[in-house]
């Protein structure tokens, strides 16, 4: 699990195991992978509601339009990094009670919250997570993406987004992360055009869409 900014965390599908959300005092998961989200169980439930989890249905392949999913995404993250301190009997994160007393064993008062902290993961934390976390920073920061790469290599040196999310970042920056003409389902120029260039690749595969 890599932290990349305060109360944001990029890792792999280890990361939403129940001790590394509980290690780590995850509040909020962004899942990107291509399963049946009811593999996510009771146990991983006890500490992350569905209120606080969206799951995106999507794979690692260059085809994979990921665009259509980054404005709920930032929005997710944006919303679940508002929200404030989370009481802890909400996250399901255990009381530490060692911290009770101060050294000449006087009761302190404790802080029994848990600052927002949200965790974006795939199977790898390399491609596809990270190109949502990309994405994330590029629109919170208004900066290109390979700026926003640049501040996740920084800290995660694994990364690789394969070719067709950078591709899509690139899009992402050209639209100012805004897809469509505004209050109008007409895409922008950039995203049309992409749209057009994916459904030609997926035409010669003989596709319609990622799935054969």
């Amino acid at each position: 699990v890599s932290k990349i900014k305060p109360g944001l965390f990029l890792g792999g599908v280890e990361a939403a195991h129940l001790s590394a959300l509980q290690r780590h005092k995850i509040t909020s998961v962004v899942t990107l992978l291509d399963l049946d989200k009811a593999r996510f169980d009771s146990k991983f439930r006890s500490l992350i509601s569905s209120e606080r989890h969206l799951f995106v249905d999507c794979k690692d392949t260059a085809t994979e339009n990921l665009l259509a999913q980054l404005p709920r995404i930032c929005k997710f993250i944006d919303e679940q990094l508002a929200k404030g301190p989370v009481p802890r009997e909400k996250t399901g994160l255990e009381y530490n009670f060692a911290v009770d007393f101060n050294s000449t064993l006087q009761p302190v008062a404790l802080d029994y919250t848990i600052k927002p902290r949200v965790l974006v993961h795939c199977r790898m934390g390399i491609s596809r997570s990270t190109t949502a976390v990309v994405a994330y920073l590029m629109r919170k920061h208004s900066i290109t993406h390979r700026e926003a790469i640049n501040q996740v290599l920084g800290v995660r040196s694994c990364i690789f987004p394969n070719a067709g999310f950078v591709e899509q970042l690139k899009v992402w920056e050209e639209t100012r992360f805004q897809l469509y003409e505004k209050d109008s389902d007409i895409p922008k120029k950039a995203y049309r055009l992409y749209l057009e260039k994916r459904a030609e690749i997926l035409q010669r595969k003989g596709v319609t869409d990622d799935k054969p």
